[in-house]
This record gives structure tokens, sequence and C-alpha cells, in this order.
């Protein structure tokens, strides 16, 4: 399932209509307040967030995901604005950047990418999965 997070209903409502077409499901929310509130109840595979949203900003949804121990830590999330550029968000590993206007193509193309980019293992994964850690690193971590 896919949250779409948007307060202009029409523009969160295309956006889930793109998703859904192509066979997602989709639940949408047009707050802040309502999209932490499907957050905690849900578990999502991505998220789809404007960042100016007039209830709050986009980005504390984004920071709510990535909060440590929040649970959605790896949820990828593609943020849209007509108002801010990639260069004004702290995009983190699993985001990926989209500017309004854009076109059914142009958002599924994002969307895909998003969806299809390989998931970074964490230090504990790769552990697991016989990588290496560089001692180095293991310094900076901690063990």
């Amino acid at each position: 399932m896919i949250l779409v997070v948007d307060d202009e209903v029409d523009v969160c409502e295309l956006m889930a209509d793109y998703l859904q077409g192509e066979g997602y499901k989709v639940k949408t929310a047009f707050s802040v307040p309502k999209a932490l509130k499907l957050i905690k109840e849900n578990q999502f595979e991505a998220v789809v967030c404007d960042l100016v949203i007039q209830s709050g900003k986009g980005e504390s949804v984004l920071n709510y995901l990535r909060k440590k121990g929040s649970g959605h830590e790896k949820i990828p999330c593609l943020l849209v604005s007509g108002k801010k550029g990639p260069d004004e968000v702290d995009m983190g590993e699993h985001e990926a950047f989209l500017s309004k206007p854009f076109c059914e193509e142009e958002f599924m193309t994002a969307f895909s990418k998003l969806k299809s980019s390989p998931k970074k293992l964490d230090r504990k994964e790769a552990q697991d999965k016989g990588s290496k850690v560089h001692p180095d690193l293991i310094k900076i971590l901690g063990s």
C-alpha cells in the first residue's frame, strides 16, 4: 500500500489515480496530522509527500519516517514540491524528488526508480550476509 500526502486535493487524487492505474493500493492524506495518523496505523511500501502543506511541513512526515525506532526508517519516500528544490531538502538514502508540475509519465518514472532502487544494507544486515565492515568504520560506529 502507498501513502500519498498533499493538501491540494486534486493533485493528491491525481497521484493516487496514477498509482492505482498501475495496480497499487493507495491511501491519501490531505494534512500532516492525517498522514502521521495513517503511518502509525498502517504499514506502507512507499510514501509520496508534498513538501509544502498548509497544515504543517511535509518534512514533518519525512522526519517521522526517519526517526530512529519508528519502524518506518527504510520506507522509500518520493518528495514532490512546486516551491522547493531537491537542494533545499535534506535528502536521505531512501528519498527521491520530483518538481511540480509533472505529467503522469514523469511521476511514474520517478516512483518506479524509487521502488526499484536497491535497498542499502545496514551494518548488522551486512555482517549477517558475510560482508566485512572496514575496521575504521567499526571504530566510528561502534561494535
